[in-house]
């Protein structure tokens, strides 16, 4: 008996190893098929993506001059040279505030230098100061005609347009609307002709731009402007427009009606 009894438990061995085994192998294959459907569900919940455009713009006319007048002088002495520029500056700035008096026109003064000028063979032989005057405003006339009542005084290095904050402000929110409007509108169309119900807003960003296309008036460079104060009374200028615009960029998920992601 103890004979036949050893068979029966190396036999019994094997079966429970079998069956161990067997049932090893059934879970992993139910963990693999589990897997295998959680991963088909997942990309059924993934719908397409797509990157949209749209923009919108106008042309504005710009609103805000800038006059930047200028006096150099030059001479032996640093300190001479300094002294005659400030006191010019000065009766300058005293006469623009007065002819701006209760006028919207932002007077300051600018840039300032002073620096030596040499001779061949290298010594200091004199001394050139400059020191500008900057008048800024939306009364464009107005502005112009100080400019040039200063003539007497200072020079005109350059003469600069733009945009107010305040204009380009009013004319990017009137373009975001415009903008948004015409990316759902592409969404919707983009939806549509590949086929989808209808579309899901993923992101979406706004950019706004302005452009100057038309020349400003500016004195050439390294040239000094000065005219008769005859002329000058009357200082001809025109403002150019500017081009705004707002961007759209986004991207959107494409989805049925069977779709459950929503």
């Amino acid at each position: 008996m103890i004979c036949s009894a050893q068979p029966i438990r190396r036999i019994s061995s094997r079966i429970y190893a079998w069956v161990a085994t067997v049932a090893a192998v059934g879970m992993m294959f139910t963990q693999l098929a589990y897997a295998q459907d959680t991963d088909e569900q997942g990309a059924q919940l993934k719908p397409p993506i797509v990157n949209i455009q749209a923009e919108a713009r106008t042309e504005v006319a710009q609103d805000t001059v800038q006059f930047v007048l200028f006096v150099q002088k030059e001479g032996k002495e640093q300190v001479e040279v300094t002294k005659e520029v400030n006191e010019v500056l000065a009766q300058a700035l005293e006469q623009a505030k007065q002819a701006a008096e209760d006028k919207d026109i932002d007077i300051s003064t600018g840039a300032f230098s002073v620096s030596p000028r040499y001779n061949d063979e290298g010594e200091i032989s004199t001394w050139q100061a400059r020191a500008e005057l900057v008048l800024r405003s939306k009364l464009i006339d107005d502005t112009a005609e100080i400019a040039g009542d200063l003539s007497d005084l200072l020079s005109i290095a350059r003469i600069d347009f733009s945009l107010s904050d305040q204009a380009r402000t009013q004319q990017e929110d009137q373009l975001t609307e415009t903008a948004i409007q015409a990316f759902e509108d592409r969404a919707q169309m983009m939806a549509e002709s590949l086929g989808y119900d209808y579309y899901l807003l993923k992101e979406l960003t706004l950019d706004s731009s302005a452009t100057v296309y038309s020349p400003r008036s500016q004195a050439p460079q390294g040239a000094m402007v000065m005219a008769s104060a005859a002329e000058q009374e009357k200082l001809a200028v025109a403002a150019g427009q500017e081009e705004v615009s707002v961007t759209a960029r986004g991207a959107i998920h494409l989805l049925d009606r069977k779709d459950t992601c929503q």
